[in-house]
């Protein structure tokens, strides 16, 4: 990939994972809204994995397109996705520091010591999780689980997203610049062969020594 195209990817990647935190932001601003409605539990979960899906194909075939007859591997799609995917990370964990932080905070906190407690954890290792996950949390720490979680969750549906967007490079066609064309060639030989021949069959005008001297004896 020559440095034009890393260019273009590093800024597709860019846009597209910025439009991507964005919308994950907005579904968990809809999970915070609706969380009393227990009903509605599955749909931030369906909504993600939409979006995740339909952001890695659009931007993977905008990518592809821009690679052009050069092809479209599956190394090339998987990274695409992988870089797109840390820039929604990084702005989905920012969004999720500012929700817990600024929000709401006592709602995320008895979200997670209800959690904690379902799975069997004592009210002392409850107290001492939120109090290293809650209280004190930091929003470097947060943005960097944001961007490593969603690469290890989009990172799998990449995988198998790239295995429908990779193509193979278009064959060389007669208007590439790097191509032999066997018409000229033919056609550079056989004036080569035609201008051999010319030379060969041309008279020699300048008369030989010996036909001096015999015009030279017979005047005298």
């Amino acid at each position: 990939m020559d440095q034009n195209l890393v260019k273009i990817s590093w800024k597709e990647a860019a846009t597209g994972g910025l439009w991507l935190g964005l919308a994950l932001c907005g579904v968990s601003v809809l999970s915070y809204l609706g969380r009393m409605d227990e009903s509605l539990s599955w749909m931030p979960t369906l909504l993600n994995f939409l979006l995740l899906v339909g952001f890695i194909l659009f931007y993977g075939r905008r990518m592809s397109a821009w690679c052009g007859p050069q092809g479209y591997t599956f190394l090339q799609s998987f990274g695409f996705s992988l870089k797109m995917l840390m820039f929604a990370g990084v702005l989905a964990g920012l969004g999720q520091f500012i929700l817990q932080t600024y929000i709401d905070p006592q709602y995320y906190r008895d979200l997670m010591a209800n959690a904690l407690s379902e799975s069997g954890f004592t009210q002392a290792q409850i107290d001492l999780a939120l109090e290293v996950t809650i209280d004190q949390r930091n929003p470097f720490l947060m943005i960097i689980s944001g961007a490593m979680s969603m690469i290890l969750y989009g990172g799998l549906l990449s995988l198998l997203i790239a295995l429908f967007l990779k193509r193979p490079a278009d064959p060389p066609t007669g208007d590439s610049p790097w191509e032999t064309f066997p018409s000229d060639t033919t056609t550079s030989s056989e004036e080569r062969s035609t201008t051999t021949q010319t030379d060969t069959d041309k008279p020699t005008d300048k008369p030989s020594d010996n036909s001096h001297g015999t015009s030279s004896n017979s005047n005298a």
